[in-house]
């Protein structure tokens, strides 16, 4: 009995020994030339680089174009690609195909950019281009014990049930913490690893509504390797690695991300083969270039008209607010009914003071025309009261008939 659990304990020894043999002799090269930001193993990612370490990897970088003599040469398990800021020639992709695709090897995209989405679009990864928010999971900063407000930076919960490689890409890891990045169109044979919850969601975005759940990491087999797309480099960051700040497990599921592209897939491939499937991305890469700059096209002209139309909502939102604060457009000035009243009776009163100083002038001149007709009896001093040509005597004469004939 005693030899047979010291024979247990020795395979248990010999087991441990392999395993840690093999993690060992695995080597992660990190791509440095192309870099947009710090995301680097000297500067933000080394702590990464730190972790890498600790679980038994070789670590190094590259700050030259990649090619298949370097990659031949340097021989790592898996590239980590941090936040891609320009395109890679031709012939580095070509390069990192055969890398892939051939050799059996892994790559690990950190950070979703315009240059990335020209590897991951012919593997079935298109990276959205609006970043993802969420008003729900927020994070709380533990050093200070606030939420953190911006919905760009968020948490999520991974489901208790998973399986097959999303399972091993994620095990021990039950919260992750977003700190800004996009979601990822899945299709083909790329499969979703992460994604967010029902509020994650890019507002500028038809794609990622509400309600779509959007992956931001994902998995794609190609030949003989494997190529694994994390969209937020900033998860794997030192600023957002402090342990005082935030509880996650951003670094156990890089870690098992790491693990997962450094184990030999078993594929067979002709070179051949390799070559035909080479060139058909290649095409697929071109034609999915023109689709992508004839989408921009459309995505502009539907922003245009979303801002038109978002100006109109505005304008008539501010005019139901005057009609609810009982205000009238005029000529495009709003007024309040009591002002409005105030300038109608003004403009009344002016007219009424206008009408009465034209009748008035109307009146002297009419007044001044009398004056001119009194005139006088020729050789007489007397002025005639009942106009020309009628004598005092002639009216009194007139008169006494017309009382006589009455009586």
């Amino acid at each position: 009995m005693r030899n047979k659990n010291l024979m247990t304990f020795l395979v248990s020894i010999l087991l441990l020994l392999s395993i840690e043999g093999v993690i060992a002799g695995n080597k992660v090269l990190f791509y440095e030339s192309k870099v947009s930001g710090n995301y680097k193993i000297e500067t933000d990612y080394s702590q990464f680089r730190e972790e890498l370490e600790k679980n038994g990897y070789d670590v190094d970088k590259i700050e030259v174009e990649l090619s298949r003599d370097v990659l031949k040469t340097r021989n790592p398990d898996v590239l980590v690609i941090p936040n891609l800021g320009r395109d890679l020639t031709p012939d580095e992709m070509t390069a990192l195909f055969g890398f892939i695709m051939e050799d059996g090897k892994g790559l690990f995209l950190c950070g979703a950019t315009p240059s990335v989405n020209k590897l991951t679009i012919p593997l079935g990864m298109t990276v959205d281009e609006h970043i993802l928010e969420d008003e729900s999971n927020k994070i709380r900063d533990m050093s200070s014990g606030k939420l953190i407000e911006d919905e760009t930076i968020f948490y999520i919960e991974l489901p208790m049930e998973r399986s097959g490689v999303v399972k091993t890409l994620t095990q021990g890891v039950s919260k992750l913490y977003f700190f800004g990045g996009n979601g990822i169109y899945v299709f083909g044979n790329a499969m979703a690893v992460v994604t967010g919850g029902k509020d994650t969601n890019s507002p500028k975005s038809l794609r990622f509504p509400k309600g779509t759940y959007p992956p931001i990491a994902a998995y794609v087999r190609v030949g003989k390797g494997s190529v694994f797309l994390l969209s937020d480099p900033d998860m794997l960051s030192n600023k957002n690695l402090d342990s005082s700040k935030y509880r996650h497990d951003n670094m156990k599921f890089a870690i098992n991300v790491v693990d997962w592209l450094s184990t030999p897939f078993p594929g067979e491939m002709t070179e051949d083969e390799f070559e035909i499937i080479v060139k058909t991305l290649q095409k697929k890469n071109k034609e999915l270039n023109r689709t992508i700059i004839n989408l921009r096209k459309d995505n502009e002209d539907l922003l245009t008209r979303i801002n038109k139309l978002e100006s109109e909502k505005m304008s008539l939102q501010q005019d139901i607010e005057n009609l609810k604060k009982g205000r009238v457009g005029i000529l495009g000035i709003w007024l309040e009914y009591q002002t409005l009243a105030i300038l109608l009776l003004a403009f009344v009163i002016f007219i009424a003071i206008a009408v009465f100083i034209q009748k008035t002038k109307k009146e002297k001149k009419m007044g001044k025309r009398g004056e001119l007709g009194y005139e006088f009896e020729e050789g007489s001093g007397k002025k005639s009261e009942f106009g020309p040509g009628i004598r005092e005597e002639d009216v009194e004469e007139r008169l006494k008939e017309f009382e006589e004939i009455s009586e």
